[in-house]
């Protein structure tokens, strides 16, 4: 542990008794995880920062299909509204998120934000009542909600078991909480990672969750670019000029660097709304290196705020583009697919409270 951990560490211990006592209230159903009728499956992780959940969400409604209606809960964090809001043409990443906005554009589902999510299913219940299926987004911490499946999210780069505690790591609630998890997934692991690596990972997991819970591991698969103005068209160039607002870059400066020239690179922090004067900056970079015939790249979960209207007209003569994400599975991924699936034709045979 660093000098710095160090001093923290004192903090950490209160961040960690505030933490314990909640959990031991609902544990004990001092405090109640109120129960609803639509399936609920939560996608979350200890720690801040990214650790894939978006590329998850998305995963789960392609599995789940179109034969269902399944609806996507999140808070929507860094959103300008306060609230309960179901997502609709007029919305924007201003308005419900750039996680929930992102769903919302590329998935013909329903979209929902709030802060509390016992508030917000029972409003979203009534506007939306055919709804079976509700995917949580980033709330493992939110117990006041109960959920038929919880997915933990581990970061390959950043596993819990080797972090600590806020303010001194990054973990938003202590490693044994590892233990309210019926799924955890390592994701964002190289793609050379070995079966000897999968088994190390497995059994430090294994230390904080029940007997029995299976460990799956993903990668990020990245797709062919897409041009945010479709008047323009990717040319396979060699040159690029990188802006971003993510907690993680160094894999796709990495995936990125590997067969191109990277010329710039604007890194902002994660979730950063982007203004006049970043734009302004960003077409001083491309202008200054022309000779270079560059292209502007951008990650997904950015690319929805640019297309801000005041920011679309300063961009729509830049060709910028993005490279949509995919979760993979390293092997077994069909019983992950199994598991979801019988877990859900099993729950819903049984009329719940």
């Amino acid at each position: 542990m660093g000098i710095l951990k160090a001093i923290l560490y004192p903090f950490s211990l209160l961040y960690w008794f505030g933490t314990w006592c909640r959990n031991f209230l609902y544990d004990r159903d001092y405090l109640r995880s109120l129960e609803f009728t639509p399936f609920i499956i939560t996608v979350g992780n200890l720690s801040v920062g990214g650790t894939g959940k978006t590329p998850m969400i998305e995963y789960l409604l392609r599995l789940l299909g179109d034969d269902i209606q399944v609806a996507m809960l999140s808070r929507g964090y860094k959103r300008k509204t306060q609230g309960f809001r179901l997502a609709d043409e007029n919305d924007s990443a201003r308005t419900i998120g750039d996680e929930p906005f992102q769903i919302y554009l590329k998935f013909n589902k329903t979209v929902a934000v709030g802060e509390d999510r016992a508030l917000a299913i029972p409003e979203l219940m009534s506007v939306r009542p055919d709804t079976k299926i509700i995917l949580m987004d980033d709330a493992f911490q939110h117990r006041s909600v109960k959920s038929d499946i919880n997915i933990l999210l581990t970061d390959y780069n950043r596993p819990f078991f080797n972090d600590h505690l806020l303010p001194a790591g990054r973990l938003r609630e202590s490693r044994a909480a590892a233990g309210r998890a019926q799924i955890v997934i390592v994701s964002k692991c190289p793609s050379d990672i070995s079966d000897q690596e999968m088994e190390a990972y497995k059994n430090k997991i294994s230390f904080y969750t029940l007997p029995g819970t299976p460990v799956f591991y993903t990668r990020v698969q990245y797709q062919p670019p897409v041009a945010l103005n479709p008047e323009h068209h990717w040319m396979d160039q060699q040159s690029l000029i990188l802006i971003s607002g993510i907690a993680a870059t160094k894999p796709w400066v990495k995936h990125l660097g590997a067969n191109h020239q990277i010329l710039s690179n604007l890194v902002y922090g994660d979730h950063h709304y982007f203004n006049l004067n970043d734009i302004q900056k960003l077409k001083k970079i491309y202008i200054q290196n022309q000779h270079h015939d560059p292209v502007i790249i951008t990650t997904e979960k950015d690319s929805v705020r640019l297309m801000d209207p005041v920011l679309n007209v300063l961009l729509k003569d830049l060709p910028v583009f993005y490279f949509p994400i995919k979760t993979v599975f390293f092997k077994n991924g069909e019983v992950f697919d199994s598991m979801i699936l019988e877990s859900l034709k099993n729950q819903m045979t049984v009329k719940r409270y």
